[in-house]
């Protein structure tokens, strides 16, 4: 209980988000609590905050994606004092981990069948000249080892974003990323982790559709065939008897 004073709203929202990190409502609801939190500092460092949900930013979920991003940006901004989402511009090159994401943000909170949300067409240049500042701060040297894990991670997620646009330039940041820091490079592990899991889906999607053929008896169409052969010689000795020829026997015997 003690503890639990100290660390006051801002330790709440840490605990609440890693209790819930698959949840966007949970993280987003942590992301307030502790942008309001009279003492920010409680919530800890944004490297801490990676260990419990990095892996969240490559999921194939938009809303999942924004969510954690809100809540590392929180992070980030207590940390720091600086909040990076108010601050940022797309065509500024990023300095930061948290600029990053602030800018990963503004893309994944954004959904292109929303006509509400504004032109998408605008949208997708603003997001490709945030990437490219980002590519150009990796090219800078300003992206550290550390920071290449989550960037790339934001990366394969942002992948998922239905806006065939914007994937040219995250490519050309993840291969940005992947020339600068070789392998074995946390970019490299979190590229090839995604390919594993992406191949392993694919195997497990391939074997489920091939059990199901055996299951059905080998193939709906070869099944077919063979019926429509039967139906075909059966009409053929018909034929024969009606004539009072005697092909019927060479028929039976071509079956």
């Amino acid at each position: 209980e003690e503890e639990e004073e100290v660390g006051g709203d801002a330790a709440l929202a840490v605990r609440a988000a890693a209790a819930a990190p698959d949840c966007p409502g949970v993280l987003t609801a942590a992301a307030e609590l502790l942008a309001g939190a009279a003492n920010p500092e409680a919530a800890g460092t944004l490297a801490a905050a990676l260990d419990t949900h990095a892996m969240t930013l490559q999921s194939p979920s938009r809303h999942l994606r924004a969510g954690v991003l809100r809540f590392l940006c929180a992070v980030s901004a207590a940390s720091t004092g600086e909040d990076d989402v108010e601050n940022g511009n797309a065509n500024d090159t990023p300095h930061t981990l948290g600029a990053m994401f602030a800018q990963w943000l503004e893309i994944n909170e954004y959904d292109p069948h929303d006509i509400s949300k504004g032109n998408v067409l605008e949208f997708s240049r603003t997001s490709q000249v945030a990437v490219a500042s980002m590519k150009r701060a990796v090219d800078q040297g300003n992206v550290t080892e550390d920071m290449a894990g989550p960037l790339a991670r934001c990366c394969l997620g942002s992948l998922h974003f239905r806006l065939a646009t914007l994937w040219p330039k995250i490519i050309e940041l993840m291969g940005a990323l992947a020339a600068k820091h070789h392998a074995p490079a946390p970019a490299w592990d979190a590229l090839f982790a995604d390919l594993t899991e992406t191949q392993a889906a694919c195997f497990a999607a391939h074997d489920a559709a091939a059990a199901g053929l055996v299951s059905t008896g080998g193939g709906g169409k070869s099944k077919s065939r063979s019926v429509k052969m039967k139906l075909k010689l059966k009409k053929k000795k018909a034929a024969a008897a009606e004539k009072g020829g005697d092909g019927g026997d060479g028929d039976e015997e071509e079956e």
